[in-house]
């Protein structure tokens, strides 16, 4: 029973088609896909952003680097400037103008001043010294095996004379430093050339690094030192500075913010084998593999930052490589966080994409109808802006034109370009567009539709007459956000109510002059009647009151009848009316009635006026 139970239920699922597992397959194939691709670009990316971010750190630190010793040859030139416009500089001044810079940058070593002597006038110079304080003061020399001894005899010397230098590095006075080979290329460098030149691999007792020595040369006042003989020839002496590259290094490097790079600087104008001036190892390095001035050049490979700098007429090449740890180790997790995550969604979304496939169909019907019946309403409401005969006109809140219909541009003779963005000024007398704007105000502050007539000249300057409606319009907030100004041409009927009015005073003027003629006539009547009355004969004219009280006239026509003593006839016309007075007969309460006047037959024995 069981089995048969269980083979039921089978038999009665669904049997799915291959073909119906093939959207699905799709869907998680392109997935799968996706993932993958997105998976490399993320790699990719972090190793770029790794790369961009080495290369900014690395560039940020050359450039600070050549700043700060850019800023110390500045410092030079500006010493340099000093002596040559002073006549005489003693060493009291000389101490005042380069000790604030040596303390603020402990990294410069020491200030000189290094006179060109002659021969001829050594034995003065050193007679000063000694005068000056200086005891014991001759000019020295330092010999291949590196010993200190008096000067030989030359043509000149270039011995240290002042000298500003931190404790522990006491410098020989009256060193002749153009005894010193790698000093004595630079000094005659700098003055063949009028400008600082660099001796490097300068080893002091104590420095990790290598130093550096720069040399600017001072030449007489108001001399000529364009050629390289008149430069040899007016050469007073030099000003020079020692600078520690390690310190300079250290010092940049120390106010950066990322870690993990080494950097090597490179004298490129040294010979193969003597080029390394300093190599700075990354912090994240252990502290035993620092660099020394004895280390080989780094041998820099994969991702590296180089740059060349000039330095007083030397070329620097610094290095930086990645060090161990740079990356980011969310570098190894995160392209594998982001694959994890995409397949997920991607297992996610094919169940949605399945589960709401028909829906989507349904609602894109939905939108595709309604969207059918904006657009039919949008063209239905265009046409009938479009067609309309009256005058159409959407203004914003400060009364701007925004769009008009045909027939106001035909009323105004304009195109639809040349009406929008203008205002009433543009069109109307400068009292109208007052008045038209000051009721745009009105409709504006209330928010009710106002509707007044209006007349304005059209481009045939004829006058028209307009009702013209204005409407505010409300946007999606429930703001007014403008106006719509319908304006329907109104002069037929204008011009037919004046001709209405006119017809009125005609007639109520007719009314009083009928009114006025009736009253004279029936007053002649009666006199007629008093004058029969006085001659004894019977009236003529037959007064009745047919009009509530009002006086009718009854006139005896029929003669013959009279005289044969038949009854008189009287002949009726009622078709006479009486027109009274509109405001009379308000005052009065009278309604219009009609009034007779009965003609009765009567014998006249005698003319009735002689």
């Amino acid at each position: 029973m069981g089995m048969e139970k269980k083979r039921k239920n089978t038999a009665s699922e669904p049997v799915w088609k291959p073909a119906d597992y093939l959207y699905p397959a799709l869907v998680a194939a392109a997935g799968l896909l996706l993932s993958v691709i997105v998976f490399f670009m993320i790699w990719g990316s972090l190793q770029e952003r790794d790369q961009d971010q080495f290369i900014k750190e690395a560039e940020t630190r050359i450039i600070l680097f050549e700043f700060e010793i850019g800023h110390h040859l500045h410092e030079l030139d500006a010493i340099g400037r000093f002596f040559k416009g002073s006549k005489f500089v003693d060493r009291e001044e000389f101490h005042a103008f380069v000790y604030p810079p040596l303390l603020e940058h402990p990294e410069v070593r020491s200030f000189k001043l290094i006179p060109r002597i002659l021969h001829s006038d050594r034995l003065d110079h050193e007679d000063e010294a000694v005068k000056a304080g200086l005891a014991g003061y001759q000019i020295l020399e330092k010999t291949e095996q590196g010993l200190i001894s008096p000067a030989r005899q030359r043509e000149e010397y270039y011995p240290v004379f002042y000298s500003e230098q931190t404790a522990e590095n006491d410098d020989i006075f009256g060193l002749d430093l153009s005894s010193i080979p790698e000093y004595r290329e630079a000094l005659e460098q700098a003055r063949d050339t009028g400008r600082t030149a660099a001796a490097t691999h300068i080893e002091m007792e104590g420095e990790k690094g290598y130093s550096a020595a720069f040399f600017c040369p001072v030449y007489y006042a108001r001399v000529e030192t364009v050629t390289v003989e008149e430069r040899r020839k007016n050469i007073m002496g030099f000003v020079a500075c020692v600078v520690s590259i390690s310190d300079v290094l250290e010092t940049v490097i120390s106010g950066t913010i990322h870690a993990g790079i080494d950097t090597e600087i490179l004298d490129a104008s040294a010979p193969a084998g003597e080029q390394l001036l300093y190599l700075h190892w990354a912090r994240t390095r252990e502290k035993e593999n620092e660099g020394s001035p004895t280390d080989e050049p780094h041998n820099v490979s994969g991702l590296n930052y180089a740059r060349k700098i000039e330095v007083a007429g030397r070329s620097w090449n610094i290095v930086c490589a990645p060090a161990p740890g740079f990356a980011a180790t969310a570098r190894n997790i995160a392209p594998w966080s982001v694959l994890t995550t995409f397949l997920f969604l991607t297992a996610m979304i094919t169940m949605y994409i399945i589960q709401n496939r028909r829906r989507a169909r349904i609602i894109n019907t939905l939108v595709e109808r309604r969207t059918a019946e904006l657009t039919e309403q949008r063209n239905l409401m265009r046409t009938v802006f479009s067609t309309t005969p009256d005058l159409l006109v959407l203004q914003d809140l400060d009364s701007v034109y925004q769009a008009a219909n045909e027939a106001f541009c035909g009323f105004i003779g304009l195109k639809m370009r040349e009406i929008a963005g203008k205002t009433d000024f543009d069109f109307f007398p400068p009292d109208k567009a007052e008045e038209y704007r000051k009721r745009d105000r009105e409709v504006i502050e209330s928010g009710k539709t106002r509707t007044t007539d209006e007349e304005l000249t059209g481009i045939l300057q004829d006058k028209r007459w307009l009702s013209v409606t204005r409407t505010p319009i409300y946007s999606a907030d429930g703001k007014i956000s403008g106006l719509l100004h319908s304006s329907r041409d109104i002069t037929e009927r204008k011009e037919n109510e004046n001709k209405l009015k006119e017809t009125l005073s005609d007639l109520e003027r007719h009314n009083r002059l009928m009114t006025g003629r009736e009253e004279r006539v029936l007053e002649l009547k009666k006199r007629v009647n008093d004058l029969l009355k006085e001659l004894g004969r019977e009236e003529h004219f037959k007064i009745t009151s047919t009009v509530d009280g009002a006086p009718g006239v009854a006139v005896i026509s029929d003669v013959a009848a009279l005289e044969s003593g038949s009854e008189a006839q009287t002949s009726t016309f009622s078709s006479a009316q009486v027109l009274v007075d509109m405001e009379a007969a308000e005052r009065a309460g009278i309604e219009k009635q009609e009034v007779e006047i009965g003609f009765i037959p009567i014998v006249c024995s005698a003319p009735l006026f002689k």
